[in-house]
């Protein structure tokens, strides 16, 4: 009711988490289409602690972020009925807060800053906010506002900030060690838990959410016929969805699905890397190598016919080699990356 509201008041570009917490996965998918994100929760305690911990999940995946201000009465919809929708895009959506102003008025709410023990604590804890930002000019802002509110020199906030960045910046060095040499590992061990076949399988598709003309040529060659079945389920909506005449949109695709395990797994293989412009051979390299797959597995079929007939005829010798025929063959195709 939120995201129709906000539609009705001239506000187009809304999405709902529909009752759950906003996932890394949707912050990703949201960035691949913007960059600036104006968070509008509830106004309450709850939809405060909402916002916190979606800002932190959407800045961390490149995100500019704002967040409304609501009174803690109140969601958008009964903003909008209430005050009208031109009230709504003037006094929430463009009165927005930097998420560091967010930031300093959603921590006081923890502390009683009428004791100096928790004044300090608010203090510190705000300086390593401001110690992340790159920017310089909002950085004395906002140390100007600590400055003028509690009554300590800029030289000394400023001293704080230095130890803060300092230290920030040995973190950074060993996570970027650490991240290389845990990535690296990674994609090792994925590549070979991922036949080959299957990771045809996601990047097809991943073109295939991107372009209308890559998703008919694969329609043309191999239709449906993937091994995964959530592949050849996702690959069937995918096909009627562009047979409406949409252009490529993976959140509009995305309503049409109803079982959370396909979006889940939408939500990833759209999330995949991709060339700008795949050449028809890299294509049609994916489609031979799941073609490959289905030789293959109509190879075994035969092959145990033959052994059973084998059996029949009572020929041991013949029906072990055959066996043994299978036992290679599916050694291969579980191996093959």
């Amino acid at each position: 009711m939120d995201v129709i509201a906000a539609y009705q008041a001239g506000v187009y570009n809304a999405v709902a988490t529909l009752g759950t917490a906003l996932t890394e996965f949707q912050a990703k998918l949201l960035k691949r289409y913007v960059n600036n994100v104006i968070i509008c929760y509830d106004g309450d305690r709850a939809g405060l602690d909402a916002a916190y911990k979606a800002a932190v999940i959407l800045r961390q995946c490149g995100c500019e972020v704002r967040v409304a201000y609501l009174q803690a009465n109140m969601d958008p919809d009964s903003f909008i009925r209430m005050h009208g929708g031109q009230a709504f895009n003037d006094e929430v959506i463009k009165a927005s807060d930097t998420f560091m102003t967010f930031y300093m008025r959603f921590l006081k709410k923890d502390y009683q800053l009428n004791l100096e023990a928790d004044r300090i604590q608010y203090v510190e804890k705000v300086l390593k906010q401001i110690a992340t930002i790159d920017s310089s000019i909002e950085q004395e802002y906002y140390l100007k506002e600590l400055s003028n509110e509690f009554e300590i020199s800029m030289e000394a906030l400023m001293d704080e900030i230095s130890g803060y960045r300092e230290m920030f910046a040995r973190n950074k060095d060993n996570q970027q060690k650490n991240r290389y040499t845990s990535s690296t590992v990674w994609n090792k061990v994925r590549s070979k838990l991922l036949p080959a076949f299957h990771n045809a399988e996601r990047q097809l598709i991943a073109y295939m959410l991107q372009d209308v003309s890559i998703a008919e040529k694969v329609q043309e060659k191999i239709g449906a016929s993937f091994h995964i079945d959530a592949h050849k389920i996702i690959a069937t909506y995918l096909y009627a969805f562009y047979e409406e005449g949409n252009a490529p949109n993976v959140s509009l695709f995305l309503e049409r699905i109803t079982d959370t395990n396909l979006q889940q797994e939408i939500t990833e293989i759209a999330m995949l890397p991709l060339q700008e412009n795949i050449s028809d051979k890299q294509l049609n390299d994916y489609v031979r190598t799941i073609i490959a797959k289905q030789t293959d597995k109509v190879t075994i079929q035969s092959l145990r016919e033959q052994q059973k007939e084998a059996e029949k005829q009572n020929d041991p010798i013949k029906a072990a080699q055959i066996a043994k025929q299978i036992i290679e063959l599916n050694y291969q195709l579980k191996h093959t990356n």
